[in-house]
């Protein structure tokens, strides 16, 4: 069968008919920037950028949720942690290329770039860094709620890949049976200089416990610490 798939396709290869095919189910299918879809898109990146300009979290709210958080990811979060305005907010992924697909659902990707002032040196070390991210996504979302000034949406929160440890915000239509609907998915991440990548090796251990015995390595936990400023 595996020999029979190759044959097909072998000879589908120089078919011109199939070439125009194929060309125009892409055509129609694919997400256009000129589009209305897209100028709302755009819009609501704007807005999106405006509020979390002014993004502010601190006393007992703030308090709750580090205590909240703590006890979720087993990690301490350091005194003093301060939510503020994110580096910068922008566009990523296909919609940024123009190469996405624009059925059944549009989902645009948005890259939040975390303030540095929200880490300390040691961040990356026992979970502290996924709980820092956590917090501050709350942080996000609880700023848009707070807003007003943006459409009707729903918001939740969805796993990035396969790691539990890594939410992403999602966006999406108050209406989840409306036509035509647009997504936009927050993806939190920390400036690139934030933690030294020589201490994320597969080699070093990021999960310290309180023994003085030796430490194993931690793979998995560091790529997860290296992968997020990729």
């Amino acid at each position: 069968m595996y020999k029979d798939n190759i044959l097909i396709m072998d000879s589908l290869k120089n078919n011109s008919f199939f070439h125009s095919l194929v060309a125009e189910v892409i055509k129609e299918s694919r997400f256009k920037k000129t589009s209305k879809r897209a100028a709302e898109a755009e819009s609501l990146v704007k807005q999106l950028r405006k509020t979390l300009n002014k993004l502010s979290l601190e006393g007992k709210p703030l308090k709750a949720l580090v205590k909240q958080l703590s006890s979720e990811y087993g990690a301490k979060i350091e005194d003093g942690v301060i939510i503020s305005p994110p580096q910068s907010v922008f566009t990523v992924g296909t919609f940024s290329y123009g190469v996405m697909l624009a059925r059944p659902v549009v989902t645009v990707d948005v890259a939040i770039i975390m303030p540095e002032n929200l880490f300390r040196k040691k961040s990356f070390m026992n979970h502290r860094y996924h709980a820092l991210r956590a917090l501050y996504l709350t942080a996000v979302a609880r700023a848009i709620v707070a807003a007003g000034s943006f459409p009707p949406v729903s918001w939740e929160f969805a796993q990035e890949g396969l790691d539990v440890r890594r939410p992403v915000l999602v966006l999406g239509p108050s209406d989840p049976t409306a036509a035509n609907q647009l997504r936009i998915r927050l993806l939190a991440c920390p400036p690139l200089s934030t933690f030294p990548i020589q201490k994320l090796g597969p080699d070093r251990n990021c999960l310290r416990s309180h023994t003085k015995s030796s430490q194993p390595a931690t793979p998995a936990a560091a790529a997860s610490g290296a992968a997020a400023m990729a």
